[in-house]
């Protein structure tokens, strides 16, 4: 079959850092030869990892696209609600498509894309990794055999752990539903797509709920400042402290946000980016909990 050619559009942590190294573990497989990423550092250190001509390294997807590269797959790796647009360009050009979940928080872009891949003939597939690990495939046969009997409920929890929390969805990309996606969207769909698969069944109803019950100025620790490093008063005693956690046992989630593993690059960041809010300020737009029935 030969070695595919790929392109990326979108090099964060998951298109740059994933997807762009397992590419570089399987040379006689696939080959990225151009990459659109907005952030300059990100997109030079994929196309230095890569080698990639100059000509298809660009900064935005449309870029890229209008290019019309002489690949196979598009991996797309854009924020949520920048997903349907390059999908549909890209499998109208010809390319079969591995698109990041969740596919859109719109319910009609969803079906316009599985339309438009069936029109061209191409592959859509969406990142619900959940599938193709051992233990749900086990789930699944167990379940469609019959082994356990018929089924009549299955609770399935998603318990987010709570710097995940506030880094993610209160500080993070998907701390907003209006500015991305709703969390039941950004982080449950995998919950839903694995129930889904193993029932096999229509999905005929879902109800979502929540509270910001936590996240809010009413927990907010007297005295503390917008930012954590203008002097917070409970420094010492607040695990969220962006500060301490991010040059500390949470360094591994500042390289999310940051292109330089030193602690003046995190600083930098820090200081004027939403990473280094306090997580109770009354900006912050996040659900704590959701429950899906289905």
């Amino acid at each position: 079959m030969g070695i595919k050619k790929a392109i990326l559009l979108g090099a964060g942590d998951r298109g740059g850092r994933v997807y762009a190294n397992l590419i570089k573990s399987l040379p006689h497989k696939i080959k990225l030869i151009g990459v659109a990423e907005p952030v300059k550092e990100r997109r030079e250190r994929v196309s230095r990892h890569h080698s990639l001509d100059e000509r298809y390294v660009q900064e935005s997807w449309k870029a890229l696209l209008d290019l019309k590269p002489e690949a196979d797959i598009a991996i797309i790796c854009t924020q949520d609600k920048v997903h349907f647009e390059p999908t549909m360009k890209a499998l109208d050009l010809g390319y079969h498509v591995l698109l990041e979940k969740p596919m859109s928080p719109s319910p009609e872009e969803c079906i316009k894309m599985v339309e438009k891949a069936k029109e061209m003939d191409r592959t859509l597939t969406i990142c619900h990794v959940l599938r193709y690990t051992p233990f749900w495939s086990r789930i699944k046969s167990i379940v469609q055999n019959g082994d356990i009997g018929q089924i009549a409920s299955i609770q399935l929890n998603e318990n987010v752990e709570y710097m995940h929390m506030s880094h993610s969805f209160v500080r993070g990309n998907w701390k907003s539903k209006e500015q991305s996606s709703p969390m039941i969207l950004a982080k449950s769909c995998h919950d839903m797509d694995i129930i889904s698969y193993i029932m096999d069944q229509d999905c005929k109803r879902i109800n979502s709920f929540g509270s910001l019950m936590y996240f809010n100025e009413t927990n907010k620790p007297e005295g503390a400042p917008l930012r954590c490093l203008d002097g917070c008063p409970v420094e010492n005693e607040c695990p969220f402290h962006a500060g301490r956690y991010y040059l500390g046992i949470g360094r591994g989630w500042a390289m999310k946000f940051t292109e330089e593993n030193s602690n003046e690059a995190i600083i930098e960041r820090l200081n004027h980016t939403d990473y280094g809010k306090c997580v109770f300020q009354s900006d912050n737009d996040v659900v704590d909990h959701q429950v899906v029935n289905m």
